[in-house]
């Protein structure tokens, strides 16, 4: 392919985007505003220990929010409702996702990082300072 036809098939490529998609003037639809309140992230948990998972979401277009949900990237499902009490079991770093559901059909997402460690087992920090005391 010549240079002179790479370049018409290209500026033929950008016009058809341009054509296309063009200036798209809507707005897109925001979904409910979602925070976590508790755990805090980074929160450190045994298996088995109870933890209350709460938080709260807003729409900003105004729909009312059907329904909040609790799940855990490694333990699934942890309950419904603003506020759960529930606990984790696997051992390891999981991803707590809130997730908000709106009657208009949109959704948002808070998330924070929940460590599940075994009794007595070290944390990074603690071995950083045990071989910095050596």
């Amino acid at each position: 392919m010549s240079r002179r036809t790479a370049f018409l098939a290209l500026s033929l490529f950008a016009f058809t985007g341009y054509a296309c998609g063009g200036d798209d003037t809507t707005a897109p639809e925001r979904g409910p505003e979602v925070s976590i309140a508790s755990p805090p992230d980074s929160n450190v948990s045994e298996p088995g220990e109870l933890i209350t998972f709460r938080g709260s979401a807003s729409d900003p277009d105004g729909a009312a929010i059907d329904s909040l949900v609790w799940s855990s990237s490694r333990d699934g499902r942890l309950g419904e409702g603003a506020s759960v009490v529930g606990a984790l079991f696997t051992v390891g770093e999981h991803s707590i996702r809130l997730r908000a559901y709106a009657d208009d059909g949109g959704t948002g997402d808070a998330f924070v990082l929940v460590r599940v460690k075994l009794p007595g087992a070290p944390t990074a920090t603690s071995v950083i300072v045990a071989l910095v005391d050596e």
